[in-house]
């Protein structure tokens, strides 16, 4: 679902980021993107980002802008932190705040052994309004679930290392349990556009995201085609274009597609990338 792919992308910006930096004891990284379609700009993101080589913390912010915003608005505020394992990264906490449709929810999880514990969750899963709004969410299908941001993290460690990105895990948000696969795709040539920073070959992932439980229930407001897409959980995709970026070499998203709910294609692009090193890096 739209929605899905929105946070996944999110997830997705700040940990691309993050798949570059193995060496660094600690480093620290802002990026902002830009999103358009039809040549008109219509969404921001921004990004920080910490990580040593035994934890990571994330946080994003982003929001649709101009008369795109008037009619879709969307605000949200996601921070997202844990562990750097040999297996792959351990999710711990992950906060969710803002709007969209209409709606404001937040909630925080905490990731262990089992099934995700939801906490000071807004409105709660029992409200009249939140049953008005999201689909029942069962009990005992998020177990060994992860978080959008740290799935990410798992992809990207994967796609550093062996050039592939291939890979399906099962994410959730507390509301909404999703099913992520992600797909290597042929290498592009991306030429600079709408003041993107970045030109040159990059690695292409193909991202499939269907609601597995929970989730948006339509509204009066959906059009028919986007109350279709909410009732038959009709799964959405996106693309992502990586590629080294800065003296470093450090690997980033340079540039992400998807579909909004009103059926447009929005392009986001890389426009600023400021890695700050924080302690010197380490041969270990």
């Amino acid at each position: 679902m739209i929605v899905t792919m929105g946070k996944f992308i999110c997830g997705m910006m700040g940990m691309l980021a993050l798949a570059g930096v193995a060496r660094a004891t600690q480093t620290r990284t802002a990026l902002h993107y830009t999103g358009y379609t039809h040549g008109l700009r219509v969404m921001s993101f921004s990004v920080d980002l910490s990580r040593s080589n035994h934890a990571y913390q994330v946080g994003v912010e982003y929001h649709t802008t101009g008369l795109y915003g008037l009619f879709f608005p969307v605000e949200r505020e996601i921070t997202a932190s844990g562990a750097e394992t040999a297996a792959g990264p351990r999710p711990d906490r992950f906060e969710i705040n803002g709007e969209a449709r209409g709606h404001i929810y937040h909630a925080i999880l905490h990731f262990g052994a089992g099934e995700p514990q939801v906490d000071n969750e807004s409105p709660p899963q029992d409200d009249d309004d939140a049953a008005d709004q999201f689909q029942p969410m069962p009990a005992g299908v998020a177990i060994d679930s992860t978080d959008h941001v740290s799935a990410v993290l798992g992809l990207l460690r994967k796609e550093a290392r062996s050039g592939r990105c291939d890979a399906d895990v099962h994410v959730f948000d507390g509301r909404m349990l999703t099913g992520l696969h992600a797909a290597t795709a042929p290498d592009e040539t991306l030429v600079a556009e709408h003041g993107s920073s970045f030109a040159g070959m990059a690695h292409k992932c193909i991202f499939t995201g269907a609601v597995l439980a929970g989730g948006p229930k339509p509204t009066a407001s959906d059009d028919n085609e986007q109350q279709e897409r909410l009732r038959e959980k009709q799964p959405s995709t996106g693309a992502a274009w990586i590629a080294p970026v800065g003296p470093n070499g450090q690997m980033e998203l340079v540039r992400v597609a998807f579909t909004t709910p009103s059926g447009s294609l929005v392009t986001l692009y890389l426009d600023k990338a400021q890695p700050e090193p924080i302690m010197a890096a380490s041969n270990q």
